[in-house]
């Protein structure tokens, strides 16, 4: 299941825009 909590995908969306990457974001946000 792919469901993110919505402070953890506004986090994502935050990190995208910053250009960083998805492996990185995993990492800082605890998602596979």
């Amino acid at each position: 299941m792919n469901v993110l909590q919505p402070n953890k995908k506004a986090a994502i969306i935050t990190l995208l825009t910053n250009g960083i990457s998805q492996r990185e974001i995993g990492r800082k946000v605890r998602v596979d």
